[in-house]
C-alpha cells in the first residue's frame, strides 16, 4: 500500500497519508485527503516508508471540478481575514490572526495566530468562526452543491416544473447552466462525495 508525505494548510503542515485503493501519486500532485481536521486539499511531497504512523488518507487526485470548487471557496479570502482581524481589534483582543485555513468539506475554519487569544477569551474562537462563516458563506455554498438549485439540478429537467413544483409551475430556478448545476452534473458522472466513507 502506498504512503505519502502530504503538505496541507497555509503553513505547510505535514501529514502521512495512505492512498485509498493503493494508487501511487507523484511529488507535486494536488490531492483530496482526509485528515483529523476533515477533508482538505493537499500536495504530495514525497513517498514515505510503510512503517510511518499514518494520520490521514488520500481519497483521490484533484479533478477539474475540485479545482473549481476550491477556487470558489477561497474567493475573497484575503478580505475575510482582514474583517476577522478588524473584529478582533474591536473586541479589544491582543490576539494577532496570521491566517485562516478552509477545509474542502466546508467544515470549521482553522485559525492560525501569531499571538493566540488569552485564556480569558475562551469563547472568542467560536464567535470568530461564526463571523468568518457569515462572510465566507462556505456552509451555504456546500448546501447548494449538495441540494442543487432545485428539483433535477444537474439534469436535463433542471428548471422544469416537476414533482412538488408542478402545481406552482416553478422549476428549479435556472436553465441548467448555474454553477450548482455544472458541479451537480459532473458529480453525477464521476465525482464521489467527499463526506462519504472511504
Amino acid at each position: 500500500m502506498q504512503h505519502h508525505f502530504v503538505r496541507i494548510g497555509p503553513l505547510g503542515d505535514w501529514v502521512v497519508c495512505r492512498a485509498v485503493g493503493g494508487l501511487a501519486y507523484s511529488r507535486g500532485d494536488r490531492v483530496i485527503c482526509r485528515t483529523p481536521r476533515g477533508v482538505e486539499v493537499g500536495e504530495v511531497a514525497a513517498d514515505c516508508d510503510a512503517g510511518a504512523e499514518v494520520t490521514g488518507s488520500i481519497l483521490r487526485a484533484m479533478t477539474t471540478e475540485d479545482e473549481w470548487l476550491w477556487k470558489r471557496l477561497r474567493r475573497d479570502r484575503a478580505g475575510w481575514i482582514d474583517r476577522c482581524r478588524e473584529w478582533l481589534a474591536s473586541r479589544g483582543s491582543a490576539a494577532l490572526l496570521l491566517d485562516v485555513d478552509q477545509l474542502f468539506d466546508s467544515g470549521n475554519p482553522v485559525f492560525y495566530f501569531l499571538v493566540p487569544p488569552g485564556p480569558e477569551e475562551a469563547g472568542l474562537i467560536d464567535e470568530l468562526a461564526a463571523r468568518f462563516e457569515r462572510h465566507a458563506r462556505t456552509k451555504h455554498f456546500a448546501k447548494q452543491l449538495a441540494d442543487g438549485c432545485g428539483p433535477g439540478c444537474g439534469t436535463r429537467d433542471c428548471g422544469e416544473a416537476t414533482g412538488a413544483n408542478a402545481e406552482t409551475g416553478r422549476g428549479g430556478g435556472c436553465s441548467g447552466g448555474c454553477a450548482a448545476c455544472v458541479v451537480a452534473s459532473a458529480g453525477k458522472r464521476s465525482v464521489p462525495s467527499v463526506r462519504g466513507g472511504e
